[in-house]
C-alpha cells in the first residue's frame, strides 16, 4: 500500500512494516487543538465539537477499536537488526536511533514516562506527516497526520487488521489470549463474540454495580470526616482503590471495599500484578519485546502463577457457583458466560450512546460467531479489563481533581450541574440515563493533563492554595 505523505513524495508500506498512531501527541499538537495544555471543557461542547478534526481526538481508538490504550498495527516484519538507512532510503525523516536501544533508551532507563515519550516524539517534527522511529532496532512509522490516521485505521483497515505480537499465546496464556493480543481471524471472532457485551443496554445494567462502589466511597469519606475532621488523601492511591473495587465487582464478580479494608487480598494482589517497576519484571518484559521465543522456550511468564492463579481461582469459583445455583448478576462474568453459550447477539435497533468519546461501531461486532470460550479465554478478557481500567481510571481522575482545584470557575459550573441533577432526582437514586444527560460532566472529563510536580491542595481556587 502506498501513502501520499507530502506533495510529490510517497511512502510505500511493505509487508511486515510497523506503524503507530500517537494519540497523546495528536491531542497535544497546537496545530489541531489551540492551547492544548489549557483545561477547557468547552472545546467538547455541542457548539464546538464539530471543529475537532476527525482523527485527532482518539480517546478509545479509531476504526473497529482494534486497540484499547495505544493503537499499534503489525504486519510480519523481517526480524533482525535494522539500521537508520531504513528510513533514509525511503525519504522519510526519522529520529536518530542509539546503539541497541534505538529510540527506546529513555523508556528502558526510565528517564521519561511512556506518554511523555510519545508526545515529545510526535511534536519533534511538527511539519511531518510520518516520522520514522526505532523500537530497539526495529523500525516503525509514527503517523501524526489525521487524514492518514483515518486512511490506515478505517479505509484501509483490511490491510492493517493485526496488532503487533508483543506476547504470544504460548509465551503467556493469560496475556496471549486477551483481545488485544489475538491476531487475524482469532481477533475477529473474539471481537464479534464480545462486542454485544458492551452495548448501551448492557452498560446500563452494569451501572448499578459502579454506583454501589461510588456510594461506598462517599460513605467512607463522610464517616472519616465526621469522626476525624478534615482529611487529606493521596488521590492516586484513593482512586486506585475505587477503580479496584469497580473492576472487582464488574469484571470478577467480587465485592470488596478497598478504602475501608486497606489490605484486602484482591487489592494487594491486583496492585502487585500491575507493578511493572520491579527490576525482574522490567527485564522479563524487555526480553518479551526483543526475544519472545526465549521466554516461551524457558516457560517464563511475565506475571507469576501465584498472582494469576488467585484471580483464575476466583473467576472459576464464581462461574461454578452461579451455574450450580442459577444466579444471574449484571456483571462481566455473566456476560462472558452468556457469550460462551452463544446467547449474546448484536441488537440492530440499539442506539445507546456512552457519551462523546464513543466511536462508530464496526461491522465486525455485528458478525454472528459461535466461538466457544474456554476458561482461559474468559480469564484473559477479565485480566484485560483489569489492565485497561486500573491505572487509566485512577490516573485520569487524579488529574481531573487537580484541574478542578486549579480552575475554580470550571469546578463551580460542574458543581452547579451536579446540584441541579441532585434536585431533579429528589429522593431517587442516580441512574445511567441521568448520567447521560450531564453534558458538562462529559465535557469536563474529556481532557486532563499531566502535572509535572506533586501538589497538595488545602482548598479550591488557584495554585497559591497548594503546596507544589
Amino acid at each position: 500500500m502506498v501513502l501520499d505523505v507530502t506533495q510529490g513524495l510517497e511512502y510505500k508500506f511493505e509487508k511486515g512494516d510497523l506503524f503507530m498512531i500517537p494519540t497523546i501527541g495528536l491531542q497535544h499538537d497546537p496545530q489541531y487543538f489551540l492551547n492544548p495544555d489549557k483545561f477547557n471543557p468547552e472545546r467538547f461542547s455541542d457548539e464546538n465539537k464539530h471543529k475537532i478534526i476527525p482523527g485527532t481526538y482518539l480517546p478509545f481508538g479509531i476504526g473497529p477499536r482494534n486497540c484499547i490504550v495505544v493503537f499499534l498495527v503489525k504486519y510480519i516484519i523481517d526480524r533482525g537488526y535494522k539500521n537508520e538507512d531504513f528510513f533514509k532510503d525511503k525519504g522519510i525523516k526519522y529520529i536518530k536511533p542509539t546503539f541497541i536501544f534505538g529510540n527506546s533508551s529513555n523508556l528502558v532507563l526510565r528517564k521519561k514516562p511512556i506518554l511523555e515519550f510519545f508526545k515529545d516524539s510526535c511534536l519533534a517534527m511538527p511539519n511531518e506527516k510520518l516520522i520514522g522511529m526505532f523500537e530497539f532496532r526495529t523500525p516503525f512509522v509514527l503517523v501524526r497526520d489525521p487524514e492518514l490516521v483515518k486512511q490506515l485505521a478505517v479505509k484501509e483497515f483490511d490491510h492493517f487488521s493485526d496488532h503487533r505480537t508483543v506476547i504470544a499465546n504460548d509465551a503467556d496464556l493469560i496475556f496471549g489470549k486477551s483481545l488485544v493480543a489475538l491476531q487475524s481471524d482469532e481477533w475477529r471472532d473474539m471481537r464479534a463474540t464480545l462486542s454485544p457485551a458492551f452495548t448501551g443496554s448492557k452498560m446500563r445494567l452494569m451501572f448499578e454495580l459502579v454506583s454501589e462502589c461510588a456510594n461506598q466511597m462517599v460513605n467512607f469519606v463522610t464517616k472519616e470526616t465526621k469522626a476525624k475532621g478534615v482529611q487529606t488523601y493521596e488521590m492516586k492511591d484513593f482512586f486506585s482503590r475505587m477503580a479496584n473495587d469497580i473492576i472487582a465487582t464488574c469484571a470478577f464478580g467480587i465485592q470488596v471495599n478497598s478504602l475501608e479494608h486497606q489490605d484486602n487480598e484482591f487489592y494487594v494482589k491486583g496492585k502487585d500484578m500491575m507493578n511493572f517497576t520491579k527490576p525482574l519484571r522490567i527485564i522479563k518484559f524487555m526480553i518479551f519485546m526483543v526475544f519472545p521465543q526465549l521466554l516461551s522456550f524457558l516457560k517464563i511468564k511475565l506475571v507469576p502463577d501465584s498472582l494469576t492463579g488467585y484471580f483464575k481461582s476466583a473467576i472459576v469459583q464464581a462461574m461454578n457457583y452461579r451455574e450450580k445455583n442459577k444466579i444471574i448478576r449484571p456483571d462481566m462474568i455473566n456476560l462472558l458466560m452468556e457469550a460462551k453459550k452463544g446467547n449474546l447477539s448484536h441488537q440492530e435497533n440499539e442506539h445507546d450512546s456512552a457519551g462523546f468519546a464513543t466511536v462508530e461501531e464496526s461491522d465486525i461486532g455485528k458478525r454472528i460467531v459461535r466461538k466457544v470460550l474456554s476458561e482461559e479465554d474468559i480469564l484473559a478478557q477479565c485480566f484485560l479489563f483489569f489492565f485497561a481500567g486500573f491505572e487509566t481510571v485512577s490516573t485520569a481522575l487524579s488529574f481531573l481533581c487537580y484541574e478542578l482545584a486549579v480552575n475554580s470557575d470550571i469546578q463551580e459550573r460542574l458543581f452547579q450541574e451536579i446540584f441541579e441533577i441532585s434536585q431533579e432526582l429528589g429522593q431517587n437514586s442516580l441512574n445511567y440515563d441521568t448520567i447521560q444527560k450531564m453534558k458538562y460532566m462529559d465535557m469536563t472529563d474529556r481532557y486532563v493533563r499531566n502535572e509535572k510536580t506533586d501538589c497538595m491542595y488545602k482548598g479550591s481556587g488557584t495554585r497559591e492554595a497548594a503546596d507544589c
